[in-house]
């Protein structure tokens, strides 16, 4: 009788152990281990979030918003008021206004005032609307974004201390007939380089230039995209996210690295999805 309790009683250690070591087995989780690169370290999911994403795994943040919580995006604070008056439009951010003076219909004259100063602006194109305007973290640059009908947009880049303009159109071809639409662009949080999208109506590539020490960053290069929606960036400025498409109506984003110099795909975005990303994009009042 002694020994068949015994026996029995090895038995169910036996079986005890073995379940443990099963459950312990089942219960790991793989840790993604730290990137090389900036781009590696901000595409992990912070710890406090609960959830978290390897390496290379692409996530839609339509469903589970994985990608986005994964990466801090910078979002201006400046916010943009309008104030009309007679035969004009008056956009105010800051300490500046751009002057807008137009009828119904069509733009006549654009300006910009700041600390007394004022400087005509001199688009290669007449627009027949200004779309969006975006002053940089500094106060010294502003873009604003011209559109006209039935060719795409103009972006004028604006040197507030000294009046000087920038054609970003023709910056992004390197030639006076510049490209012909900037599909996107944001300044990074330091308010020294802007990262666009340009092209035509069916392609769309990504740029950077740094307007303090007037240089092009080496971003990597990829296939050109069809159009591209928006353009992100972390809050320390060390990537640059681009949500475009390709293939038709289908919308990825893709992850550049600033100072790598890599560019990696990491998740699917839908069409619907696209205004969520509003919020960071330069805007109107």
């Amino acid at each position: 009788m002694n020994r068949g309790i015994g026996w029995v009683t090895a038995s169910a250690l036996l079986l005890l152990a073995l379940t443990g070591c099963a459950g312990h087995e089942a219960g790991k989780t793989d840790t993604p281990g730290a990137g090389n690169t900036a781009a590696d370290r901000l595409q992990e999911k912070p710890a406090s979030s609960g959830t978290e994403m390897k390496q290379g795994e692409k996530s839609d943040p339509a469903t589970n918003e994985t990608v986005e919580n994964s990466l801090a995006y910078y979002e201006p604070d400046l916010e943009i008021k309008q104030e009309a008056q007679e035969g004009k439009v008056v956009w105010m951010s800051g300490h500046v206004e751009l002057v807008i003076e137009k009828s119904p219909k069509e733009v006549h004259a654009l300006s910009v005032k700041t600390n007394g100063k004022t400087y005509p602006l001199k688009p290669e194109r007449e627009p027949s609307s200004v779309e969006a305007m975006a002053l940089s973290a500094t106060g010294k640059f502003l873009a604003v974004d011209l559109f006209q009908n039935n060719v795409g947009h103009e972006v004028l880049v604006i040197n507030l201390e000294n009046g000087n303009q920038i054609h970003l159109n023709q910056l992004a071809s390197g030639k006076k007939e510049g490209v012909e639409t900037i599909h996107a662009y944001n300044w990074s949080p330091d308010g020294s380089i802007l990262a666009y999208a340009y092209g035509d109506t069916s392609s769309s590539s990504i740029a950077a230039y740094d307007f303090e020490k007037e240089t092009a960053l080496n971003l990597a290069e990829d296939a050109p995209y069809i159009s591209t929606a928006h353009i992100l960036w972390s809050t320390d400025g060390e990537v640059i996210d681009a949500i475009s498409e390709q293939p038709s109506d289908q919308f990825k984003l893709h992850r550049y690295s600033v100072k790598g110099g890599t560019v990696e795909e990491v998740a699917d975005v839908k069409r619907e999805e696209l205004q969520r990303y509003n919020k960071y994009r330069p805007s109107a009042p």
